[in-house]
Parts: structure tokens; C-alpha cells; sequence
């Protein structure tokens, strides 16, 4: 039976890649132009991580009446062509990325690490209505490599919002926390007070806009609870499986040739394992505590309440600089669930002592 055409069942980068195809006709081919041209005929050379770099999008930007342009094509213009040479999605599930989202502070992990991204390109999507593309940007002018991150929330009246790109320099010797700061520096410099308020709203944080300190606060936070949620997908032990009825309809494509059709999406589904794990110690902890309440004052013997320590990332350096084979490797160490009604967590890392880590 074929697939029934429903824009509320498409994936929210898919639609908007059509849009931006239909309102910008010609655009890919002009990104194709840059893209082949990389470092010949008179261009500067770039990254081959960064597909085509943001000072392209801008001058192909003005081939178009300046009427249809809105301030964030050149950012969605870059990852929209990075993500239809892949078009990967990593469907996080919603435990997961809240339990990954509330260790924001977690961010003493060196940026090398990014660089474990398994795409030039993804879209993480959080829910049907909302996501974010990650890619890597070269800055022609500086020569510092950039992570990107460009929001994607789908309106009530089916419209796009998308008015947020969130950079996070990757320079030598930083670590995450060293990028977040700079990026949120950059927010601020860029958005003004309306939009701050908008972005962070929409993401579930707060804000007093009347304490300039607290504003950093909020964006800081906002910036690298989603950077937990990349660093995951940069992890070595990820809980990730392909989605199972997208795998029945994805077909390989060319890459350089890409048609932009349904088939051509790969989808994963991340923490599959682990969310049931979170949602089966949230629902043992529940039942612990209601027990806990009855028998206060009956002076029965209760258990301590199952709860779990703060997940966080460990990371340690393999290979030798003299040979260039040195990198960093990722591992998320779940949370330990304490006197719960817990089978498992799958996959999780133990700290042993001396550093190792298996």
C-alpha cells in the first residue's frame, strides 16, 4: 500500500526542506557551484566537514529579491544542504533527553569531542514539533571551525518557526563549557531582549529579562542542555537502534545527487533501552513512596526510596600525536539506581579505579 501523503506525518526538517526548496528555486545548484568549487577557481579552501560555508550561502542570497529573504537564510541555507546529502534523524526519547538535558553542567568534556559526530550533518528531534540540525561550519576568515545548531519548531497553524542558530566555536585547547560561554556571549550580541525571551521560553526555561545576569544564566543553560544532547550522539556506548519502519522504506541515494524524496531519510531511535529503564525506576520510585506515606506511624521497617545519581560523561584520550592517530573517546556513564527494582541499564559505564573505564 503506498504511503499516505501527510505533512503532519513528515518529519519537520523533511518539510522544511521543501519549503525552502519551493520558495528558493535554484538554490542547491548554486550550493552545488561553492561546494565543487572549494579552494579552485579563485575560492578560499575550507573544511571538507563543512559541506558548503555560511560566506557562500550569503552570496547566494542575493540572487534573490531581497522581499523573499527572511535574516536566517544563510544559516538554514548551510544546513539544510549539509542535511539532504544524509538526512539523518536521531529520535531521542523524551526520558532520555530530559534525564541528558538536566546535567547541563556536565560540560568539562574537551570539543575534540564533537568532532566524533558520526554525519557532517544530523537533526535530532525531540518531539514531531520541534528539533535542531547539528553540522560543522568553516569560517573562511578566521579558520576556526564551528558546531552549529539551528531550531526547528513546527507552529499550531503548521508554519516553521526558525530563528535561533546557536555556534559554538571549536578552538584548540577550549572545552564545552569554554564554547558555551562564547556562544551565549554571541546570543546575546546578536538577538535582542524580544527574541531572547521567545527562545528560551519555547525550550521550557525562564527568565527575568530585567537581570542581565540571569539572562546569561538561562541562555547558558538553554545552549548546553541541548549540547548534552550531541554529546550523547558523540558517545561511544549510545543507546541507539534504525527506527524499524523507516528502515522498510529508506533506499540508498547518491549524495551528491540527492532527490530529496521520503525514502531518502535514515531515522534512529535513541535510548530506546534506556528510557524504559528511566520509566521503570520513575514508576518503582512512585510506588516506594506511596508505600513509604501508608506506613508512616505503624512502625514498619521501610526501605530507603530507589533514586539515582546524576548521569555524566566520562572521556579519556587513545593514540599517539606524533602519528595523528590521537582522539578522545566519549562514554556516557548512566546514573546508578540505588535500591531500586532495577533489572539493568543498557548500555552503561562503570568507573573503575586509575581512570579506566569499561
Amino acid at each position: 500500500m503506498p504511503r499516505k501523503k501527510n505533512i503532519e506525518n513528515e518529519p519537520l526538517p523533511f518539510t522544511e526542506l521543501k519549503r525552502f526548496t519551493k520558495t528558493y528555486p535554484d538554490v542547491w545548484s548554486s550550493c552545488d557551484m561553492f561546494h565543487n568549487d572549494n579552494g579552485k577557481n579563485g575560492l578560499p579552501s575550507w573544511n571538507k566537514l563543512c559541506e558548503v560555508p555560511i560566506s557562500a550561502t550569503l552570496s547566494i542570497m542575493t540572487i534573490y529579491p531581497h522581499t523573499t529573504i527572511d535574516k536566517m537564510f544563510p544559516a538554514e541555507c548551510a544546513a539544510l544542504y549539509a542535511w539532504r546529502k544524509h538526512k539523518i534523524i536521531y529520535k531521542f526519547d523524551k526520558d532520555l533527553a530530559k534525564m541528558l538535558m538536566e546535567q547541563a553542567e556536565d560540560l568539562e568534556v574537551p570539543l575534540d569531542v564533537l568532532y566524533s559526530l558520526p554525519y557532517p550533518c544530523i537533526y535530532i528531534e525531540l518531539d514531531e514539533n520541534v528539533g535542531f540540525f547539528v553540522w560543522f561550519e568553516d569560517d573562511i576568515h578566521t579558520h576556526v571551525m564551528e558546531l552549529r545548531m539551528f531550531i526547528l519548531r513546527r507552529n499550531a497553524d503548521g508554519t516553521v518557526s526558525h530563528n535561533e542558530n546557536i555556534i559554538l566555536h571549536l578552538k584548540e585547547g577550549w572545552n564545552i563549557s569554554d564554547g558555551v560561554r562564547d556562544t551565549v556571549k554571541t546570543i546575546q550580541h546578536n538577538l535582542n531582549d524580544k527574541e531572547i525571551q521567545k527562545q528560551v521560553k519555547e525550550f521550557g526555561f525562564t527568565s527575568d529579562k530585567s537581570d542581565p545576569d540571569k539572562q546569561f544564566e538561562v541562555q547558558y543553560i538553554m545552549a548546553s542542555s541541548l549540547i548534552q544532547l550531541v554529546l550523547y550522539i558523540c558517545a561511544e556506548n549510545k543507546d541507539v537502534q534504525e527506527n524499524e519502519e523507516q528502515k522498510s522504506i529508506s533506499k540508498p541515494f547518491n549524495k551528491e545527487k540527492p532527490k530529496d524524496v521520503f525514502r531518502e531519510i535514515r531515522k534512529w531511535d535513541v535510548g530506546y533501552r534506556v528510557g524504559n529503564v528511566i520509566r521503570k525506576a520513575d514508576k518503582t520510585s512512585e510506588s516506594s513512596s506511596a508505600s513509604e506515606h501508608s506506613n508512616v506511624g505503624h512502625g514498619s521497617s521501610v526501605g530507603k526510596r530507589p533514586h539515582s545519581r546524576r548521569g555524566h560523561y566520562h572521556h579519556y584520550w587513545v593514540g599517539s600525536k606524533k602519528d595523528g592517530t590521537r582522539r578522545v573517546i566519549l562514554k556516557w556513564v548512566a546514573p546508578m539506581f540505588i535500591n531500586g527494582d532495577i533489572d539493568d541499564i543498557i548500555p552503561t559505564t562503570y568507573e573503575l579505579k586509575g581512570g579506566n573505564v569499561q
